[in-house]
């Protein structure tokens, strides 16, 4: 459990980072300047069928300022559906100058995920969803999406700019109202 913190300045690094970790909470948090916000994953991609994260709640978090992901889930190379990240929910969070990608569940092996309230401003893409399975999104909501990020684009092969939400590959997901 990880509550009422404020991470700032780490730009070359990973505010809060879990692999292969059950039952996570993590509430009234910020995390501000860093490359990576907060990433629940697997502990070692190249190791076949690795263990992600299960059982997380995520509640008012803050993600400022990041230079790739916001928030990131996944759970890469994996094919046994126990072992999948998944059972994840992200409650009311708040998103500003994420360049790349505010919240990601992508390379896989992402499901049973629940997205509620999120609010992006000034994020070059909201939500990036790939390879991701029954997964929900209730009321997103964005503020001055489109805008020039503050800071310098992190990554010249990005091919996605401008976009409130981005979903490739994906499988019994749900948007719930919203305003994007």
């Amino acid at each position: 459990k990880i509550e009422g913190i404020t991470l700032k300045n780490g730009y070359r690094g990973t505010g809060i980072i879990f692999y292969d970790a059950k039952d996570i909470t993590i509430r009234d948090v910020t995390v501000d300047g860093f490359t990576y916000g907060i990433t629940l994953r697997e502990k070692n991609f190249q190791e076949a069928d690795t263990n992600g994260v299960q059982d997380a709640l995520l509640e008012n978090i803050v993600i400022k300022n990041t230079r790739y992901w916001g928030i990131y889930l996944r759970c890469y190379g994996t094919t046994i559906q126990a072992k999948k990240t998944q059972r994840i929910k992200v409650l009311n969070p708040y998103f500003y100058n994420c360049h790349m990608a505010a919240y990601v569940e992508a390379e896989g092996n992402v499901r049973y995920t629940v997205l509620e309230n999120p609010v992006f401003e000034r994020c070059n893409v909201c939500m990036h969803y790939e390879l991701s399975s029954d997964f929900t999104i209730i009321n997103p909501r964005t503020i001055d999406t489109g805008k020039k990020p503050d800071q310098l684009p992190s990554n010249n092969e990005y091919p996605f700019l401008n976009r409130p939400m981005y979903l490739c590959f994906v499988e019994r997901g749900q948007v719930i109202s919203g305003n994007l």
